[in-house]
């Protein structure tokens, strides 16, 4: 409970850390650009001090000439004084001072939501699927990554890693590693099948999806049955039924967990010692007529 009490803050602390760091660098760009405004009105409202600190020398000195000379005469020094360059007088230019209200304002939760993406661990995978592994009954999508229970049986090899009669099919890519998330949609469907594999999990013949024999993954069968695949399988009661099922696969820590991902409610954990490589397990399940043939799909998420 303690290791799990740090992990929790450790994660918190890391989004916490990237709002602060995101935070202190709109603060120092919003001080720079406010200090690239004021400068040039600064240089501007010296110069105006300067032309006001000669015009009141000049306007002190008219008066001296006022008290202590006749008028015709103060009018000669008048003329004199106005056709003088006056070294301190200019016109200051004109500068524009308006914040940008886009760039400090605007959306700005959403772009440092967006900007966030980069310390989200595990980032959401991109799978595809594994046609070699495709049970013959099974058509793949043209881009790999959805699968349907078809009407005929499909002309592929006989691979060794092919599936056969069960109707699965394993992603392309496989994890020896780290930690991975993925999400699969299972709307309108009456039976599926998601989870992970090991590599030498048995492919031929009549298999059990179990641990024991490499297989941990939930199902739906008959349109309301779910249940965990452990030995007896473990009923679920998810409320609502998910459109979308998530699995993370921690493989140092030995955890696969399952998740309704449009709420991210936990659905069911497996805990194991991995020892080979795990390759993502999908099954779109029989096609029951017309009531199953919507398929299973990997969906790629866009954070």
């Amino acid at each position: 409970m303690e290791s799990l009490g740090r992990h929790v803050s450790e994660e918190f602390a890391t989004m916490r850390r990237f709002l602060e760091e995101r935070e202190h660098e709109l603060q120092r760009d919003l001080a720079d650009y406010a200090a690239g405004l004021l400068q040039p009105l600064e240089d501007n409202l010296r110069t105006i001090q300067r032309a006001l600190i000669s015009v009141q020398k000049d306007i002190i000195y008219c008066q001296a000439v006022v008290n202590q000379w006749d008028s015709r005469r103060f009018l000669q020094e008048f003329k004199w004084l106005k056709e003088r360059p006056h070294e301190d007088i200019h016109c200051p230019a004109v500068v524009s001072a308006k914040p940008c209200l886009g760039v400090f304002k605007g959306p700005l939760r959403y772009r440092v939501w967006k900007e966030m993406r980069n310390c989200i661990s595990p980032a959401p995978a991109s799978l595809t699927l594994d046609p070699n592994t495709a049970n013959a009954w099974l058509q793949l999508e043209e881009d790999l990554t959805g699968a349907r229970a078809g009407e005929t049986r499909q002309e592929v090899p006989d691979d060794p890693g092919r599936f056969d009669p069960s109707p699965c099919v394993l992603g392309s890519e496989g994890f020896g590693s780290g930690r991975h998330y993925w999400e699969v949609e299972v709307q309108d469907k009456t039976e599926w099948a998601v989870g992970v594999a090991r590599e030498t999990a048995p492919r031929k013949g009549d298999i059990a999806l179990s641990p024991r024999d490499g297989f941990w993954s939930i199902w739906l069968r008959r349109g309301a049955d779910y249940r965990a695949l452990t030995s007896p399988p473990t009923r679920l009661a998810p409320d609502p039924r998910p459109d979308r099922v998530g699995v993370y696969l921690d493989y140092e820590g030995g955890q696969v967990s399952f998740y309704d991902a449009d709420c991210m409610a936990h659905l069911f954990t497996f805990t194991a010692a991995f020892s080979e490589r795990l390759y993502p397990f999908f099954s779109p399940g029989l096609r029951e007529g017309r009531r199953n043939q919507t398929p299973v799909r990997v969906r790629h998420l866009r954070l």
